[in-house]
Formats: structure tokens, C-alpha cells, sequence
């Protein structure tokens, strides 16, 4: 039984791959070539947002309005700063490779600080990874400088157990 419907399943399969043609090359339409499609400038633009408490952050948003409300069936809709759920999302916030999203309620002011022009995202990527990396150089280096420090200490508790020791033999040798 369970032979039988291997092989029906077998036909089955190969009938439907000789059906399709045969053909496993997508069908490419003439137009849709990498060079002949023009490389498309991001939307969005470079933000600056002071918050209630004073501080400021910088980032990149993405959308071309800047404030946006999470809707639970359209995802992230445009909306204006003082809707119910208005926040502003900010991508490369500092530079750095993340993002964040801060709520309207804590925004004292927004500022648009230009558009994005074609590379400048990857300008940005750039940075981060070379401050990503600085700073996983950094985190190593404190890392080997606190596991020499461990060492040396060890060493010169090491040191005091044998002095200690010494001094105890000695002087139960001078008892004697």
C-alpha cells in the first residue's frame, strides 16, 4: 500500500514538472535588467528631536512624514503630532546601527535637517560599522587589561601565602 503511493506520488510529481514546461529559468521580462533600472534615491530625511527632558537625538527617518502611529492592520500609518499614539521613528539614531521610536508625549521639538540624497545611507552604515568596530576594539582592550590585572593580583596574593609561609617555617625552625 504504502509502495503504491510513493509511486502515484512520483508520477504525480514528475508530471507536474513536465507540465510546467520544464524550464527551471524564471522568465525575466526585458526591462527589469539591473542596468537598465536607474538607482532610486532613499525617501526620507535627517531629523533632530529635543526631548521634553532636555536632551537631543538625531536620526534618520525614513518615511516622508515625520510623525506616525502604529495601526494594527495597516502597520505604521502618517498621522499628525498630536493624534492619539503619535511618534516619530527614528533610524541610525547617533550614528549607530539601530533604531528607536520616540512617543510624541516626550517631544518637545522636531526638526527636518534635509533629505537624504542617494549614498548618504550608506555613508551613514559606514560609520556605525567603523565606530561598531572601534568600539569592539576598545571593549578588548579593556578586557585583556582586566584579565592582566587579575593575573597580577593573583600573583601578588601568590606572593604573600609564600612569604607568609617562609616566616612560619622560620620561625617554627628557630623554635626548635
Amino acid at each position: 500500500m504504502i509502495r503504491s503511493s510513493l509511486a502515484v506520488l512520483a508520477l504525480v510529481i514528475a508530471f507536474a514538472a513536465s507540465a510546467s514546461g520544464g524550464d527551471d529559468a524564471p522568465a525575466v521580462p526585458p526591462d527589469a535588467s539591473p542596468a537598465a533600472t536607474p538607482a532610486k534615491a532613499p525617501s526620507g530625511f535627517t531629523a533632530r528631536v529635543k526631548l521634553k527632558n532636555g536632551r537631543t537625538v538625531s536620526g534618520v527617518v525614513r518615511e516622508d512624514g515625520m510623525w506616525e502611529r502604529r495601526d494594527e492592520k495597516r502597520g505604521w500609518v502618517a498621522c499628525g503630532k498630536d493624534d492619539a499614539g503619535a511618534s516619530i521613528r527614528l533610524s541610525h539614531v547617533g550614528g549607530r546601527i539601530g533604531s528607536m521610536i520616540v512617543s510624541a508625549k516626550l517631544v518637545e521639538s522636531a526638526e527636518n535637517l534635509g533629505a537624504l540624497e542617494a549614498g548618504d545611507l550608506d555613508k551613514i552604515a559606514q560609520a556605525a560599522t567603523s565606530a561598531e568596530a572601534q568600539a569592539q576594539k576598545e571593549r578588548d582592550l579593556l578586557r585583556r587589561r582586566s584579565q592582566e590585572n587579575r593575573v597580577a593580583e593573583a600573583a601578588a596574593e601568590a606572593a604573600k601565602v609564600r612569604d607568609a609561609l617562609a616566616a612560619a617555617s622560620a620561625a617554627e625552625a628557630a623554635a626548635r
